[in-house]
């Protein structure tokens, strides 16, 4: 696939009387006939840059290569938000009616929740891959962790470095929905469940 197959930019996004900016990357031709597949990589708080070997199509507000807004009070970070923000990309880019959905990580969690409490009609497809302190010993316990079981490339690709490094400079989004670690969930996701909702997943 040549450059010209890729085109990246920012839309807009609603949320109350504000207005945000979400940037994408689209990879190929959207009026292939081909029915398109979003990606929703992981998070929240965390950029989409580890994925970029594979493909992406959006990042998420509060990431901060756009609209990072560290200073939003833990209730403005809600899953909603995120599917709202998922609605706006699709009828960005009028696939509403005909795609596919793949999440990685929390980027799963949010597709499940999506498919199963908007029933997308037009949702083919859904993927869910890999479901899923701030002291120097953590960090380095918490990296040999990620060794083993998140990326065992020894270095690290230049992509997944650079993700984690918009989370340590901006870990806000992160931490209000996540917590301080994988381990240690305190944020808006911690009592998320799906499991009362998962039989409405129809594809």
């Amino acid at each position: 696939m040549n450059s010209k197959d890729t085109t990246t930019g920012k839309l807009d996004f609603k949320v109350g009387e504000e207005t945000f900016q979400t940037w994408y990357k689209v990879i190929g031709d959207l009026n292939s006939g081909k029915r398109p597949l979003v990606l929703l990589h992981g998070g929240p708080g965390i950029s989409h840059d580890y994925i970029l070997p594979h493909i992406d199509l959006y990042t998420y507000l509060g990431i901060p290569l756009l609209t990072h807004l560290k200073d939003r009070p833990k209730d403005f970070w809600t899953v909603e938000l995120f599917m709202d923000e998922l609605d706006n990309v699709l009828f960005h880019f009028s696939i509403r009616d005909n795609f596919d959905l793949l999440g990685h990580s929390w980027g799963g969690m949010l597709a499940a929740q999506y498919a199963a409490t908007r029933s997308p009609a037009g949702l083919q497809h859904l993927i869910i891959a890999d479901r899923n302190d701030d002291s120097k010993e953590y960090q380095d316990v918490m990296n040999v962790f990620y060794g083993k079981h998140v990326c065992r490339a020894n270095p690290w690709p230049e992509e997944l470095i650079r993700s984690f490094a918009f989370l340590e400079a901006n870990p806000s989004v992160y931490q209000a929905m996540q917590g301080p670690s994988e381990f240690t969930v305190t944020g808006t996701l911690k009592t998320w469940s799906i499991i009362d909702i998962v039989h409405n997943i129809k594809l």
